[in-house]
């Protein structure tokens, strides 16, 4: 029955498409009016609409009946999967270029391992200087109070219930939609997790391991381990606790950071916050005679900037802006010991351990990162004696993080 109703409409939008060809020809020979052809185009969009949706139920009814079965279909499903995450060729560093799946999963391991490790250009006592030379806003006793409360049953609810549904679930297996289902249950085993976790120091191994699949970037040559773009899936738990830190930091991040950065703070849309930006330097131009002075607008993007962020910035970053010892331990217990594990064409390599990067894909990371890139903001504005810059009658404008 679905078959023939399927043919129906398949022989219908063919019908539509001839007619529309014809209608074409004789509107180019002024035959016939423009009018017919927008009349004829709505009536072959209802019913290619009408296609559609008729084959979107049959392969949902299908999956429904079939899909947690051996079937032809979970074979499909898991071909079509394979084939998308299927690389030919690598280039390995010395040029050598290989094609065998366990080289080229090797060479993705080779190369974050590399990625992930510590490769600071200072020393602690250089950072130091760095940041009390800065002039950073400094954490409420009030606000700081707030976040070395000690974590809440209805926190830990609340985290599950905003995260993001229909999400890859990490190395755990379970997905969100199951903490949710069971959130009743799971949450006060999961407080006497974090609260072991957080008196030992470290989450347990299991949550600390990340999965990394990558997907290629765009317009790059693919045979380079460099045109990926790394995504870590998280270990649900994890992500627990780093939304419960993230609702508590969100509330108050913004006393912290300049309002130049508002890239990450919770109530600015990136897009939006770009086209200010843009408006905002247009505005200037054009309020400015062009021999009033000599300037450049620059539009940098950091390389690989969450993967290389350093976690003792990070931590040396909360300690000036005088976070508590109970949050930085927090932040702390969750980065401490990380590993990952890389997939490519189906196939998972050997754990590897991990020494920098916010990771993403945690609800903390954004917000660290706001913060981590106070500094230099911080820096690049009191340097406006150097600089310059164009003037909004006492606002002098350098920098803007979006």
């Amino acid at each position: 029955m679905s078959l023939c109703v399927r043919r129906s409409l398949h022989k219908e939008v063919i019908t539509l498409e001839r007619d529309m060809r014809a209608l074409q020809k004789e509107i180019a020979q002024h035959k016939m009016p423009y009018e017919c052809l927008h009349d004829k185009r709505k009536l072959y969009d209802e019913a290619d609409l009408r296609l559609r949706r008729h084959d979107c139920n049959y392969y949902l009814t299908r999956l429904h009946a079939e899909g947690d079965r051996s079937s032809q279909l979970l074979r499909w499903l898991i071909h079509e999967e394979w084939q998308h995450t299927l690389i030919g060729t690598i280039k390995l560093a010395d040029g050598t270029m290989v094609s065998s799946q366990d080289a080229i999963n090797d060479a993705f391991r080779e190369y974050y391992t590399v990625l992930y490790q510590t490769q600071p250009t200072y020393n602690t006592q250089q950072l130091e200087l760095f940041l009390s030379e800065t002039p950073l806003a400094k954490l409420f006793s009030l606000n700081k109070e707030a976040l070395e409360e000690p974590l809440r049953l209805e926190e830990i609810n609340l985290a599950i219930a905003q995260i993001a549904r229909s999400k890859t679930p990490g190395t755990g297996g379970l997905p969100i939609e199951y903490y949710a289902t069971y959130s009743a249950h799971l949450s006060s085993p999961l407080l006497s997790v974090f609260e072991e976790a957080w008196a030992r120091r470290i989450l347990p191994a299991s949550q600390r391991e990340a999965l990394i699949v990558i997907l290629p970037k765009p317009g790059r040559e693919h045979t380079d381990v460099r045109s990926y773009r790394p995504l870590s899936l998280l270990n649900l738990d994890c992500k627990v606790l780093g939304k419960v830190l993230a609702n508590r930091l969100a509330s108050i991040i913004h006393t912290l950071v300049h309002e130049d950065q508002n890239g990450f703070i919770p109530g600015f849309i990136p897009s939006s916050n770009t086209f200010l930006s843009i408006r905002r330097l247009l505005s200037i131009l054009s309020d400015t005679p062009s021999e009033a002075y000599s300037s450049v607008a620059l539009s940098l993007d950091i390389e690989k900037a969450f993967n290389t962020l350093s976690w003792e910035f990070i931590f040396a970053t909360l300690k000036h802006m005088s976070f508590g010892q109970g949050f930085v331990r927090w932040v702390q217990t969750l980065y401490a010991n990380q590993t990952a594990r890389v997939k490519t064409g189906g196939l998972i390599s050997e754990s590897f351990p991990i020494g920098r990067e916010a990771r993403q894909g945690c609800p903390l990371s954004l917000l660290l990162f706001a913060l981590v890139m106070e500094p230099l903001s911080a820096q690049l504005r009191i340097k406006n004696h150097t600089m310059g810059g164009p003037q909004d009658g006492d606002v002098s404008y350098h920098i803007a993080l979006r």
